[in-house]
C-alpha cells in the first residue's frame, strides 16, 4: 500500500475495532455493511440515525483507552 492509498485515521480506528472483534461479531458487521451499501440513500440516512442512539465509548475512572480503537 502506498502513501497515498493509506486509508484515513479514522478508517485505521474503525479496521483496528474490527480486527479485536469476535469472529461471530466481525461477520455481523460485514453482514451490516453488505446490507447498507445495498439501501437506498433514504433507506441508508434512517440506518444511519437508528445508529446514533447507541451508547459511545465509556473509558471509565481510570481514563484509559478504548480497547478497540485505542482512543482515550
Amino acid at each position: 500500500m502506498t502513501s497515498s492509498q493509506r486509508p484515513s485515521t479514522s478508517a485505521q480506528r474503525v479496521f483496528r475495532g474490527f480486527t479485536v472483534l469476535s469472529e461471530t461479531d466481525r461477520q455481523a458487521v460485514i453482514r451490516l455493511i453488505n446490507d447498507y451499501q445495498r439501501q437506498t440513500l433514504q433507506q441508508r440516512e434512517s440506518v444511519r440515525k437508528s445508529f446514533e442512539n447507541i451508547p459511545g465509548v465509556v473509558l471509565g475512572p481510570l481514563g484509559g483507552g478504548c480497547e478497540c480503537c485505542g482512543r482515550g
